[in-house]
């Protein structure tokens, strides 16, 4: 997730899954096998919603997950914003490291075609579904989602939440998140750099307003939520879905403050029920619409 987004063409490789082998059980986890098919070399978006449609064929291998690893890396997206997810998913698999990877997607809203190219790609993927009563957009559900990445995709030891927009541009970077959650039980990357054009921060002022005020002597540290590790054994994640469910049903104190209430229930998880936290390097999660 570095500030240098690198955009290169190159051989993209897919292959189906025959539909007897599909699944969404999360008690197994599709492997890709060897590809047998390399195809055209690409570089924009449009040359990969054609290979979407036309993908080319190989072969699937289930296995145990808990056999192969222990990490999932997971997002969340819906049908508009499937290009990005695509791509960040590619990202993670052409990483040495990230052929194998546990990848589990949430689906607020994929077409048919869509699903069958994760499935292609060897991803879980389950429907969200929406607790809550009050009905809010749907990027405000999919962050409103994140929390409860163990409860949708169960079995492993790691959790790695990384938005659909974002890009993987060096596994160290998945590395240092990793560490981070398996030393303190969570690990996410502060809101802050010097070149950040940011004036304000959604997840402290916002925790105020859902909140209230922190102790005195608290030292809130802005944090980004698009990209966290979680250990499965911590209590971060639960703690953090508690702080969602006890305001969610409550009139925003702000036009956006659902959308940014994922982001301020972290701060108050991390600020006021003082849970531990290992901070990574912000280049891990650089957000470049802030520092270019």
């Amino acid at each position: 997730m570095d500030a240098q987004r690198e955009l290169r063409s190159g051989n993209l490789v897919t292959w189906t899954v025959p539909s007897a082998m599909r699944t969404d059980d999360s008690s197994a986890k599709a492997v890709a096998a060897p590809p047998s098919i390399w195809v055209e070399p690409y570089s924009n978006m449009a040359s990969l919603a054609k290979l979407l449609i036309t993908p080319t064929f190989g072969t699937l291998a289930l296995y145990p997950k808990d056999s192969i690893m222990s990490l999932a890396i997971v997002t969340a997206a819906d049908s508009g914003f499937f290009g990005y997810l695509f791509g960040m998913l590619r990202s993670v698999r052409d990483k040495p490291q990230g052929a194998s990877a546990a990848l589990c997607v949430l689906d607020d809203g994929f077409s048919e075609s869509q699903r069958d190219a994760l499935f292609i790609q060897g991803a879980s993927v389950r429907r969200l579904e929406w607790p809550y009563l009050r009905s809010l957009t749907t990027d405000a559900r999919i962050c409103l989602s994140k929390c409860q990445s163990p409860e949708y995709f169960p079995g492993y030891d790691t959790y790695m939440w990384i938005d659909a927009d974002a890009w993987v541009q060096s596994w160290d970077a998945i590395d240092a998140y990793c560490a981070g959650a398996e030393e303190c039980g969570f690990c996410i990357a502060p809101e802050w750099h010097p070149s950040y054009s940011l004036t304000h921060f959604w997840g402290i002022e916002f925790a105020k307003g859902w909140f209230g005020p922190p102790a005195p002597g608290t030292r809130d540290i802005p944090i980004n939520a698009g990209v966290f590790a979680g250990r499965a054994d911590a209590p971060h994640s639960k703690a953090w879905r508690k702080r969602i469910a006890d305001v969610v049903g409550r009139p925003p104190v702000n036009p956006i403050a659902h959308f940014a209430l994922d982001q301020a229930a972290l701060n108050a998880v991390i600020d006021r029920d003082h849970l531990p936290c290992d901070y990574a390097p912000v280049t891990n999660n650089f957000l470049c619409n802030h520092g270019l």
